[in-house]
């Protein structure tokens, strides 16, 4: 049974998060429009929806905080094969242009720890090249952290507004740096880090943008059944459209993609909450990105102990003390995204289909004036099994 969404009282305004993000995709390293990806004038109806479909490959472990800039489970990045045309690709460039076409080769070379891997453009559902295939990129990284400890306030302060334009797909490049006993580049390095676990946060709540990625160090190649990491050995890739044949060079490569069709399992996640998890504290992440039509269902259990009024309650909350939004206090809530424009009440048990794409949070609802209140004691916890069914395409 699908709920009606509960309207909280305030709602987050996300238009200046987006535009500054939109910019951020197409001005990344600060790279001008490659001459190589003409197919821009031609296939901009199409980029739009490209990025819309195109869904990170990323797969994560049982942590659960995606603020740290750990991958997320996306519902739509469980791929196979399909019956396309073995050589047909889809590569999205570092400008924002598209280039889609037949590529000459039928497949692509990637040297490995374990020694070079021959991998067919048939198999490949992926790829995305890495730090270490952007030797520019790197150089302009270390200069930007070393402009940090500049003697010029005025120079330390323009790299610290570039890093954080561009930080966000190298948050954990950006850690790796020393501040080199420099007690200024310390400073904006501490900095930069909040600005950018802020701004990966705020990006929960814009569907448009889940392509945005956290790059690696090495390439990686990802196909039905393992993802290849390496060092992919072409440099330079032709590319047959419509409007020509087209020379594109790796490095200028944000990553490619082949439109398959997708096979996608249930996502399951268990999770546990406290009264660290109250709604209007830190809402708790499942990990999981949610697409709209996706079904979602939640099984919950456990006890709290709210030690001011002597009683405790399970996921189903309190009857006697006090509501958030026409919630009963200790009542298990979820909301997809961070806006809280739309929440949905849990309790022990709910099914549910999203309305709108984002990562699926939980928490618990409680009266606003209870949570402030460093007099109230709660102890105990929930615990949670999400289950989601991924959307058929």
């Amino acid at each position: 049974m699908q709920k009606k969404p509960v309207q909280p009282t305030g709602q987050l305004l996300q238009n200046s998060i987006q535009l500054f993000l939109c910019v951020l995709l197409s001005s990344v390293f600060l790279i001008s429009p490659s001459p190589r990806a003409t197919a821009k004038c031609y296939q901009a109806n199409d980029e739009k929806k490209a990025r819309s479909e195109t869904k990170n490959a990323h797969a994560l472990d049982d942590q659960e905080e995606p603020e740290d800039l750990k991958s997320i489970i996306d519902t739509a990045a469980q791929s196979v094969p399909a019956s396309i045309d073995d050589n047909q690709i889809k590569l999205h460039m570092w400008d924002g242009s598209i280039v889609t076409g037949k590529i000459s080769v039928a497949s692509i070379k990637v040297m490995t720890q374990f020694g070079q891997m021959t991998i067919p453009i048939k198999q490949i559902v992926s790829f995305y090249p890495g730090l270490e295939s952007f030797p520019a990129k790197q150089a302009q990284l270390k200069k930007l952290v070393e402009e940090l400890g500049d003697g010029s306030y005025q120079i330390r302060e323009e790299a610290h507004r570039t890093l954080v334009k561009i930080g966000l797909p190298l948050q954990k490049e950006i850690s790796k740096f020393s501040d080199g006993g420099s007690v200024e580049r310390k400073k904006h390095l501490v900095e930069i880090q909040k600005e950018l676990e802020e701004l990966a946060e705020d990006m929960d709540d814009i569907d448009e943008l889940t392509a945005l990625r956290a790059i690696t160090r090495q390439d990686r190649i990802v196909t039905p059944n393992m993802t290849v990491v390496g060092k992919i050995q072409e440099d330079l890739f032709v590319i047959s459209s419509k409007f020509g044949e087209l020379k594109v060079q790796l490095e200028d490569i944000e990553h490619a993609s082949r439109n398959i069709d997708v096979a996608r399992e249930d996502l399951r996640k268990k999770l546990t909450l406290n009264s660290d998890n109250f709604l209007q504290r830190k809402p708790k992440s499942t990990g999981i990105r949610v697409h709209k039509g996706d079904r979602i269902r939640i099984h919950a259990g456990g006890v709290m102990q709210w030690t001011n009024w002597n009683s405790s309650s399970t996921p189903e909350g309190l009857t006697n003390q006090g509501r958030w939004n026409s919630i009963q206090s200790g009542t298990l809530i979820a909301q997809i995204g961070k806006a809280q424009n739309s929440v949905i009440k849990v309790g022990a048990k709910e099914d549910w289909v999203a309305k709108k794409s984002g990562v699926l949070y939980l928490a618990i609802a409680i009266q606003d004036n209870y949570v402030g209140n460093q007099a109230y004691r709660w102890t105990g916890e929930y615990n949670a099994k999400v289950i989601v069914t991924p959307a058929k395409k």
